[in-house]
């Protein structure tokens, strides 16, 4: 049986910060059943739910760990469509 690992998660903290720092924002995939998608989720609690506060400053680093959750998602897609060599 061959196998692949997918990373999943991925966790945007300050610096020195631990994983539960109210300015962490955590990037995870999931999937429904209908493939899979990116969560973004906060740890502020002044933010309501389904809102996401960016700071501009996070936004460079913030960006690159989403387009690398969608490369994975698009990956994942594929391999379930059987698509992948």
């Amino acid at each position: 049986m061959k196998l692949k690992v997918h990373p999943i998660a991925w966790m945007i903290r300050p610096e020195g910060a631990s994983m539960f720092d109210e300015r962490a924002i955590e990037i995870r995939l999931e999937d429904e059943a209908a493939g899979p998608f990116v969560v973004l989720k906060s740890q502020l609690d002044e933010v309501k739910p389904g809102e996401v506060s960016i700071d501009p400053s996070e936004w460079p680093t913030l960006r690159a760990a989403i387009d690398a959750a969608i490369k994975v998602a698009n990956e994942i897609e594929k391999d379930e469509k059987g698509t992948t060599p």
